[in-house]
């Protein structure tokens, strides 16, 4: 998908979480509900990210997590 960030992994707590990112500045951190991962917030992303830095993961045994 152009334009759209690559996930990348982080590890956390023994854990490795897949997340995106875009922009700069202070942070700011999208976190999904139940059912979704980091892709429910595409569409905020770009908005975002002309002002902040944008970070969206995907909690522990979500997708693309194990």
């Amino acid at each position: 998908m152009e334009g759209q960030p690559q996930p990348r992994p982080v590890r956390v707590n023994e854990a490795d979480l897949a997340y995106v990112e875009q922009g700069a500045g202070d942070p700011v951190v999208f976190v999904h509900g139940s059912l979704n991962g980091y892709r429910r917030w595409g569409e905020q992303l770009a908005p975002f990210a002309a002002r902040y830095r944008a970070i969206a993961y995907s909690r522990r045994r979500h997708w693309p997590n194990t």
